[in-house]
């Protein structure tokens, strides 16, 4: 028998070697605690690089992890072996030291390992006992000095590790060192703020959770949170805020540039630590979200789609939700109660409490809400729906605002027909569209009835909210002659709701002056024919109403036997129509002195106007009444009201061939 060939021995799942990178490392398992303190105990520094990486490996929780860690998983069960066999960790002291002065590249790694140990511990309270020696070393003046030294260092590792070691002693036992920890912190210290600007590179990947893997910034600001949280105490809660603003203000710069996840833990903790503490003077809150926090905030609101998979994550709403909560609450957050249309008292000391040396409200008229005057200037409403939100909420609950908002709103009022202008005008409509605060004009409710001021506002603030200053009469004169008939129609109804506006407006001041009982020279009577004038100052005349009434209330020539063009153009048409006459009854009705000026007879309108007009259309065989009945009927009600307001209409005239003109053309 021939001897057979050697065959190659067969290696059975054994791992291809990786063709790039460095070669894959051997980690050692740890069974015991007495394991765990002769690995930590080598004098080879390679070996014990080894050594604590595995230590590491095998003790780390992630963040995600922590709440499905039995009390009796092996990870516990070896750190607890560890410190029984050494109770205070002395073989990771020690390595801090070696590495320091032999490899310290490989400082890190003991810092790791503490911090892991750390966190390990503080999952199940059983284990608390245990880390309290190791926490007390690190919070000795020595290792203190050095954990701060080490946040300045130029290895990223290391400034890495170190505030997960920081992160994990403040957090330790739900904060049970977290004074001694903020006195040991050193907060002086002006290279600190560099760290709220490092971040990891591709740190816009929306798909890594920032606290699993966390780049420097996180971890900082997750430590400087951390004394402001439910579980810190008041007195660390309160000596930080007061003595360290600057770190809080540092939590905000670039917030814009950051994960969603950590958007939601910054303004979840500034609401729950801050806002809802009420052992926190509001003095001291308030102070804190002023100009340079909200304007970075706002920039949240371009971040306006779905970042993360899954899950409804939106920046932008979520900071429209946190302004909703800080900005439109009276009483809450940074918004007080106002005096509606009436400015604030130099002397209201309720007021200057809250007031702080940087929200001094610049201008000529104060503020009970200066730090809302000035954010609201950054808001863009005409550019997106959650601004415009916000902004009527805040009006709603600040009347005061609304007076000052004009001048540096930036809207584009100049009439031509673009979305810009068309937006703006909408904007101005919904804004004036506000109700009058007629609780306001009241002192207070005496037993015997209401008590109402005996100062009516200034003119000025009632203005404001009537017709806005940056809409003036020959813009609004421009906008009735445009020759697009959609800019005519949103110049009308704008105009329009300025002119309700003012009715309420006027119908409130009579109320307050029929209950003072006052003469034709009382101060709410006075100033309604002050505000009546200024009103009829900014209005166009009434001959330009004439002129767009006529235009808009003659037939026009039908270019298209197109039914479909022909329908749209109906609805156009008897559109404009409407406006245009509901313009004119509301001239009759509240400014009645213009009407008799122009000594206008609304009685043609039931010849040449919008009678024939109606009927042109609603006789086309191919229009259905349905399309333009609703309009039709609101034209012949305008028309009727004008004939009872109008002092110039002559009901037994004779005009041509009619002894009383228009009944016969209100047939449906």
């Amino acid at each position: 028998m021939s001897r057979s060939q050697p065959q190659p021995p067969v290696l059975q799942n054994r791992p291809k070697p990786p063709t790039k990178g460095p070669k894959p490392k051997h980690f050692i398992t740890f069974q015991t605690g007495l394991d765990v303190k002769k690995a930590l105990s080598v004098s080879d520094i390679t070996q014990l690089v080894t050594n604590l990486n595995a230590v590491r490996s095998q003790l780390t929780v992630f963040r995600n992890e922590a709440s499905l860690l039995a009390s009796d998983d092996p990870k516990f069960l070896l750190a607890k072996g560890y410190l029984e066999e050494s109770p205070s960790a002395t073989e990771l002291f020690t390595a801090w030291d070696t590495l320091a002065k032999q490899s310290i590249v490989h400082l890190h790694l003991a810092l790791g390992v503490l911090a892991t140990l750390l966190t390990l511990l503080s999952i199940h309270q059983p284990y608390h006992v245990l880390g309290v020696p190791i926490l007390r070393a690190l919070l000795a003046p020595q290792a203190g000095r050095r954990l701060n030294a080490h946040l300045n260092s130029a290895q990223t590792d290391l400034v890495l590790v170190a505030l997960k070691l920081w992160n994990a002693m403040s957090d330790y036992g739900a904060g049970i060192e977290k004074k001694s920890v903020y006195e040991a912190f050193a907060w002086t210290n002006k290279s600190l703020f560099r760290l709220f600007h490092m971040r990891r590179k591709g740190s816009n990947d929306m798909t890594i959770d920032p606290f699993i893997k966390p780049d420097i910034r996180t971890l900082y600001i997750t430590f400087v949170s951390g004394f402001l949280g439910t579980s810190s105490p008041p007195a660390v809660k309160i000596a930080f805020l007061e003595a360290h603003r600057d770190m809080f203000f540092g939590i905000f710069k670039r917030i814009s540039d950051d994960h969603y996840l950590l958007i939601r833990f910054v303004l979840e903790g500034c609401w729950e630590g801050i806002w809802s503490d009420n052992r926190v003077k509001r003095t001291l809150k308030v102070g804190l979200f002023g100009d340079e926090v909200l304007t970075q905030l706002v920039k949240l609101y371009t971040r306006n789609v779905s970042e993360m998979p899954g899950e409804e994550s939106i920046p932008a709403d979520l900071v429209h939700h946190f302004f909703l909560a800080l900005c439109t609450r009276p009483g809450i957050g940074v918004c007080f109660r106002d005096g509606g249309w009436y400015p604030r008292e130099e002397d209201e000391g309720a007021i200057d409490e809250y007031s702080t040396n940087d929200n001094k409200p610049r201008g000529s008229r104060k503020l009970y809400n200066p730090i809302l005057g000035r954010f609201i200037k950054h808001l863009r409403p005409t550019e997106d729906a959650r601004q415009q939100e916000l902004i009527i909420r805040m009006f709603q609950s600040c009347t005061e605002l609304v007076g000052g908002y004009w001048t540096s709103s930036g809207l584009a009022m100049e009439p031509r027909l673009s979305s810009r202008w068309l937006i703006s005008t909408a904007w101005v409509t919904s804004v004036i569209s506000l109700p009058v605060p007629v609780h306001t004009f009241t002192t207070g409710n005496t037993g015997w009835g209401i008590d109402y001021n005996s100062d009516p506002p200034p003119l000025s603030s009632a203005l404001g909210n009537i017709i806005p200053p940056v809409w003036s009469r020959a813009m609004i004169t421009k906008g009735l002659q445009n020759v697009s008939q959609l800019v005519q129609y949103h110049t009308a109804t704008c105009l329009t709701r300025c002119l309700q506006k003012y009715n309420a407006v006027r119908k409130s001041y009579k109320t307050v002056a029929l209950a003072l009982e006052e003469e034709s020279s009382g101060n709410w009577t006075t100033r309604m024919s002050e505000l009546e004038t200024e009103v009829k100052r900014r209005i166009p005349t009434f001959e330009v109403i004439v002129g767009f009434v006529q235009q808009k209330c003659i037939s026009p020539e039908l270019s298209s036997q197109d039914s479909a063009h022909l329908s749209d153009q109906s609805l156009r048409s008897l559109m404009i129509a409407e406006s245009a006459l509901r313009l004119m009854l509301l001239y009759h009705k509240v400014l009645p002195d213009l009407p008799a000026d122009a000594r206008y007879d609304v009685g043609k309108l039931l010849l040449t106007g919008i009678g024939k007009r109606v009927l042109s259309f609603s006789t086309a065989s191919d229009i259905s009444p349905e399309d333009t009945i609703g309009f039709k009927v609101l034209c012949h009600l305008h028309i009727l009201d004008l004939l009872q307001h109008s002092e110039q209409y002559i009901w037994n005239a004779t005009l041509g061939k009619y002894l009383f003109p228009g009944f016969t053309q209100f047939e449906y």
